[in-house]
């Protein structure tokens, strides 16, 4: 438990955040096949995409290459 929280602490709690929520999103479209995945995948892009540089004091582009990452796990998972 200590090196999870020794890398959730390297990478930052809101990285691992966006690699979760990335995953997440995909694997609940995962049971209506790949047209919705890749809807939910661009909408959640495009909505991490407006966090970054609307909400955010300071644009922070690795958030969304996690978020990004997740997704493509979540939808190799599904392959398999």
């Amino acid at each position: 438990m200590k090196k999870l929280n020794n890398l959730i602490n390297k990478l930052g709690i809101d990285k691992v955040l966006h690699y979760l929520v990335g995953a997440l999103a995909i694997a609940l479209a995962q049971p209506y096949g790949w047209i919705i995945m890749g809807i939910v995948f661009i909408v959640f892009l495009i909505l991490s995409i407006y966090k970054e540089y609307k909400l955010d004091n300071e644009v922070d582009l690795v958030d969304i290459i996690f978020y990004i990452g997740g997704g493509i796990t979540s939808a190799v998972i599904y392959l398999n």
